[in-house]
């Protein structure tokens, strides 16, 4: 269910069959969008790691809008306390950081610090 590393731009049609096969896996095992790894990474932690520039934003969108619908936490902490966002400022990815901050649930989410107290997305950027 994660996103692929893409190295060049891939047509429309390609990111429609893969959003229509994350929706199938979807269908048969609805657990699959609110898996964590060991270190308490989310989806949304591996699509704000793995979304370079060759995915759209539209796409972007419609995938993080897909998994958040089967329940995956787009405000979730990692063992470090660091969010998505943490991670989408970290590797350089402005559509995702622009998806969460549109879409957190609240305004502090946007700014929230990790477990040390440390480090914001902001000054992650």
């Amino acid at each position: 269910m994660m996103l692929p590393r893409l190295r060049r731009p891939h047509p429309a049609t390609y990111e429609a069959v893969l959003l229509s096969m994350y929706q199938r896996l979807l269908q048969r095992d609805p657990t699959l969008a609110i898996v964590q790894d060991d270190n308490g990474t989310n989806l949304v932690h591996m699509a704000a790691m793995r979304a370079g520039e060759h995915h759209p934003q539209s796409f972007i969108d419609g995938y993080l809008n897909f998994i958040a619908e089967h329940g995956a936490d787009i405000a979730a902490e990692d063992i470090t306390g660091r969010t998505p966002l943490h991670w989408a400022a970290e590797s350089g990815h402005p559509y995702l950081a622009c998806y969460l901050c549109r879409k957190l649930p609240t305004a502090d989410d946007i700014n929230k610090r990790n477990i040390l107290g440390t480090d914001t997305p902001l000054a992650t950027a």
